[in-house]
């Protein structure tokens, strides 16, 4: 039989149990073992009034009555028309029977057999039952009863997959989420679609709409239980004075894994770290690095690996973060190069510094950002032109730019030109630009195999979008 029709019956079961019908016979256990009759005279037997079974009345009143004699066995012999009082303790076994059609054809039946009441000498068969399907099975399918809009054949999900359904919906996942997730780990155990996790999503939402809501208090137990309770929270930190929420590190033990051999490898590798904003309330800044052990089939490129730090983006918060990775990095790995990159924030930059130092790390700006920057500030504190804002970033990042420098020798030189000829730029680049561009983007493209390239934190940004996406984040216009 299909899984289709397993599948109706199952349900069926649940809706015809009330008028199922339940077949009970006694068997004796000695007849079952040995049915070979003896030709001896039946003791204790009394005589079948007209040779017809015996009637509901008769048998009550038989069993009421005190002066028939209750064997413990039945009798031996040719029973002819005849029947005896037995005891029930240990000689009698029932046969439970229920019988169930499908829904969609009544010809179409399942009956399941059973025994109960066995004796010792029986008990192998306990545990078994036997499931019969009299008739023939539909072959073709038919819509759900409360269809209106599709002839698409009908079949039950199994209970199990709903389960994995809710499952994920108590996490917070979102449907497309739990949906991709359970059609990669097994298409044969998954949801028909995303509408059928959208309307567990909403049945569930409405059962809970009159609960009474948590309060913070109840919030916060739940946020460090998640701690033992799950392989993704790591660590959560709230301080003395702090009057904003817990500061969750999330990861996996296989993400942590996967980075070490990462850290390991050459010098174009880089680890991007960046802080994402409109989430909501919270802030996300993430390690991303790209897992060379895997390649993404369709683009045959490398895909991100991240390891995520949730709430507030201070530089105290920002420390505790890259202490907690410091930590579990130098747990395999003592002596490491590691190279860092992120864009220009001053608390983040400042607590890479203090908790990775040089020698050891090597921190990397992203140029994009640093452009930017360079020319937010040209155009709204300066004032300058298209044509001077462009010169001044091209003789900066340009090809034969500021940062292309081989030395500090020839850097100084070009320094110099830039604030000579343009004079208005000279403050904010001497005090905010020239040492960062030295330390942070020349002398590191150097170790870079391509030293043509600026680096820039493009990783970051794209699980930024990631992460965005998935909580169906979007720009709203202005009005």
């Amino acid at each position: 039989m299909s899984d289709t029709e397993q599948s109706h019956n199952t349900d069926e079961t649940k809706e015809v149990a009330s008028t199922s019908t339940n077949d009970v016979d006694t068997l004796n256990s000695s007849f079952l073992v040995n049915m070979t009759p003896r030709v001896l005279l039946p003791p204790s037997t009394y005589q079948l009034p007209n040779g017809q079974n015996i009637n509901a009345t008769q048998l009550l009143s038989i069993m009421l009555d005190q002066q028939l004699v209750v064997v413990d066995s039945i009798p031996t012999g040719f029973k002819d028309n005849v029947y005896c009082v037995l005891d029930n303790t240990n000689n009698v076994v029932t046969l439970n029977r229920y019988y169930t059609p499908l829904k969609r054809d009544k010809s179409y039946k399942k009956r399941g057999s059973w025994f109960s009441n066995l004796s010792d000498t029986l008990t192998d068969l306990r545990n078994t039952a036997v499931a019969e399907y009299s008739g023939v099975a539909p072959r073709k399918g038919v819509p759900h009863g409360n269809a209106q809009h599709s002839s698409q054949e009908y079949v039950r999900t199994d209970p199990n997959v709903i389960d994995k359904v809710k499952e994920g919906l108590s996490h917070k996942q979102s449907c497309s989420e739990i949906y991709k997730n359970m059609v990669l780990d097994s298409p044969e155990s998954a949801p028909r679609d995303h509408h059928q996790i959208r309307n567990l999503d909403y049945n569930q939402k409405k059962q809970h709409k009159s609960a009474p809501l948590g309060n913070i208090a109840d919030e916060i137990v739940h946020i460090f239980s998640l701690v033992n309770n799950t392989d993704f929270v790591k660590e959560v930190v709230y301080t003395e004075g702090n009057n904003k929420p817990p500061s969750i590190i999330c990861y996996t033990k296989d993400m942590m894994k996967d980075m070490t051999p990462f850290l390991k490898s050459d010098n174009d590798r880089i680890l991007g770290v960046d802080r994402t904003f409109n989430l909501g309330a919270v802030f996300v800044t993430n390690f991303v690095y790209k897992n060379t052990k895997v390649i993404r089939k369709e683009t045959v490129s490398i895909p991100y690996s991240l390891v995520n730090y949730f709430w507030e983006g201070s530089y105290l918060n920002y420390h505790t973060f890259f202490s907690h990775v410091k930590a579990r990095i130098q747990e395999s790995v003592r002596i490491i190069d590691l190279r860092i990159g992120s864009d220009d924030e001053s608390g983040l930059t400042k607590a890479l510094d203090d908790v990775f130092p040089y020698p050891g790390t090597t921190l990397l700006l992203c140029t994009k950002h640093m452009k930017d920057n360079v020319s937010d500030h040209l155009k709204n504190s300066v004032g300058c032109n298209d044509k001077d804002r462009l010169q001044i970033i091209d003789k900066i990042f340009g090809s034969t730019g500021l940062v292309t420098t081989d030395d500090s020798v020839e850097f100084d030189l070009k320094s110099k030109e830039i604030v000579q000829k343009y004079p208005q730029f000279a403050t904010y680049f001497n005090a905010h630009l020239k040492d960062r561009l030295f330390d942070h983007v020349s002398v590191p493209m150097k170790q870079l195999k391509n030293q043509d390239r600026l680096w820039t934190n493009n990783n970051c940004e794209s699980i930024n979008h990631v992460f965005k996406k998935s909580i169906n984040w979007k720009t709203i216009s202005g009005a």
